[in-house]
């Protein structure tokens, strides 16, 4: 009996993994709201219509959202991440006279992130290589003469920004599994 409890592997959760997978939703939501009020404060000049646009789009991104992730903890439902795509998509080509191109993106940014909980992954990949295209039409309908590093830079940073939430997806199924692993043994070593 001995000898079997000495086989048992300890491993002791990481509160910093569970406290960082609770703050995720939040960290997303300042981050849309960043992009929102650099939107808002680099557009001169700012029209009614445009600011109208602006609220309603990251509004309405925020809300579906956050009913999103409540509704949905471990798997998206299809619907509820091909509205942020949509939402996401429409927020480049609000009618803006003049604008920061750099904060454009923003929001497809954040939704690529978010694409890495569609399966299967060639969906969620081809999803966020048209959000990529898509900003760079919406870049490129600003800025004819846009050189060719910026050209190079926007599917540099939806990939990285894809791989780190498709990273961040794979740690948490992860420390799911090994949180559900360890149940498993202590209930097991209790039987014993």
């Amino acid at each position: 009996m001995k000898f079997k409890q000495g086989q048992i592997i300890q491993t002791p959760s990481m509160p910093l993994a569970g406290w960082y997978l609770r703050w995720i939703p939040w960290v997303i939501s300042g981050f849309a709201c960043v992009g929102y009020l650099s939107g808002v404060l680099t557009t001169q000049p700012l029209t009614l219509l445009s600011l109208l646009l602006l609220t309603g789009t990251y509004g309405a991104w925020l809300v579906i959202y956050h009913i999103g992730q409540r509704r949905f903890k471990v798997r998206a439902h299809p619907g509820f991440v091909l509205a942020l795509f949509c939402l996401a998509c429409a927020s480049q080509f609000i009618p803006e006279p003049v604008t920061n191109v750099y904060w454009l993106p923003e929001l497809p940014l954040i939704t690529t992130g978010l694409m890495t909980m569609i399966k299967p992954r060639p969906l969620s990949l081809l999803a966020a290589g048209a959000l990529c295209r898509s900003s760079y039409l919406a870049i490129r309908r600003i800025v004819p003469d846009w050189d060719v590093s910026g050209q190079v830079s926007v599917p540099l940073v939806f990939l990285s920004i894809y791989g780190y939430g498709a990273i961040i997806r794979e740690l948490a199924l992860a420390h799911t599994a090994k949180d559900v692993s360890n149940a498993k043994l202590a209930a097991a070593h209790t039987s014993l």
